[in-house]
């Protein structure tokens, strides 16, 4: 047993050297800060290209057979999390497998390099094996949901920025232009980028403001782009609708804090009855065990 837990200890420790390591020449290749929010592609993803679009290739049209719809997920949780458009549903199941794979693969070779005994080792390779599976799916959901996050983060300053804007005399347009090459960067930034790429391709205002409420799938930028479309087709006051719409994002915000902090308290109780009334019993409790076990004189 003492072997087994050595043994699991090493293996963790190796991984989180390999994520670090990861981590850090990511950061130093993308010329981002270490703590910001990769969007970019993993590295990964590039080392392992090779058995990754294998194992791919090989369970896509599986996985499309049995479920449809996992592909369109996958698809779209890939555009809402801003990853690299060479990334594709086939990579990330190829990711899957791969990881899964090379976890089932260490915990069977333990026994053979250091001894133990195989029904851990089995059990182990199951664990790590699932885990490995489910590690790069709730990588990309995680990717979703922190750039989800920034975006709804930067709206209001971004809804402030086209109200000043627009009431200084440029369209809408102009408007977005403007804030994107003087100081909004980051996922919202980007989304304009995109939603001025297209509309300079051709599409409407009110298609872009659309797609981009669509890839971004959040209920501000939905409830944003609503607003536009309608005072663009209505013809009402632009500069009044950002100006509401940036007042009702901070209203929301802070609507939506409070109801994080109002969870806290219920949140609290789970680690309390785990960690913290099991150390106060034994304070409590331990010195009279003790008196009366001396009393009755077993001790």
């Amino acid at each position: 047993m003492d072997r087994l837990l050595i043994q699991g200890m090493c293996f963790v420790s190796v991984v989180l050297l390999v994520l670090g390591i990861e981590r850090i020449y990511r950061a130093r290749t993308s010329g981002r800060p270490m703590l910001e929010t990769g969007t970019g592609k993993p590295g990964f993803f590039t080392w392992f290209q090779g058995p990754i679009e294998v194992l791919g290739g090989l369970l896509l049209p599986t996985m499309m057979a049995l479920s449809p719809a996992r592909e369109a997920l996958i698809r779209r949780t890939l555009v809402t999390g801003g990853v690299d458009e060479s990334i594709s549903p086939l990579h990330i199941l190829g990711a899957q497998a791969f990881t899964a794979l090379c976890g089932i693969g260490i915990c069977l070779l333990m026994p053979l390099l250091g001894g133990g005994e195989w029904g851990w080792m089995l059990l182990g390779g199951a664990i790590v094996g699932f885990v490995g599976w489910m590690y790069p799916w709730l990588w990309l959901q995680r990717q979703a949901a922190d750039r989800k996050l920034m975006i709804s983060k930067q709206l209001p300053y971004a809804l402030d920025l086209l109200t000043t804007a627009v009431e200084a005399g440029q369209d809408f347009g102009a408007a977005v232009r403007y804030i994107t090459r003087n100081g909004l960067t980051g996922p919202l930034g980007e989304e304009f980028d995109r939603v001025l790429s297209e509309i300079d391709l051709g599409n409407s205002r009110q298609v872009a403001l659309r797609k981009m409420a669509e890839r971004t799938d959040t209920d501000e930028s939905a409830q944003f782009a609503s607003a536009v479309i309608q005072s663009i087709e209505t013809g009402s006051s632009l500069s009044s609708t950002l100006r509401m719409q940036a007042q009702d994002l901070r209203r929301c915000r802070f609507n939506r804090a409070e109801q994080q902090a109002a969870k806290a308290p219920s949140l609290m109780i789970i680690p309390m009855a785990l960690f913290i009334v099991p150390g106060i019993f034994i304070i409590v409790f331990t010195p009279v065990i003790i008196k009366v076990m001396r009393s009755l004189g077993k001790m």
